[in-house]
């Protein structure tokens, strides 16, 4: 993907929102994905990452 053409579509959205969306964003959610076997303690199924209790072994 063209990252520049992505950055005007997200720049587009964004200036949309900012223009017609009726909330208030008051926090984000962190999203926490792992792709490999080194990767210990993280619950699939939490809807809260609890990144204290994970670690990647050596």
């Amino acid at each position: 993907a063209d990252q520049t053409k992505r950055q005007k579509i997200v720049d587009e959205f964004h200036e949309l929102m900012l223009k017609e969306m009726p909330g208030i964003f008051l926090y984000d959610m962190v999203d926490v994905w792992g792709a490999t076997n080194k990767l210990k303690g993280q619950p699939v199924w939490q809807s809260n990452a609890r990144l204290w209790e994970v670690s990647v072994d050596n």
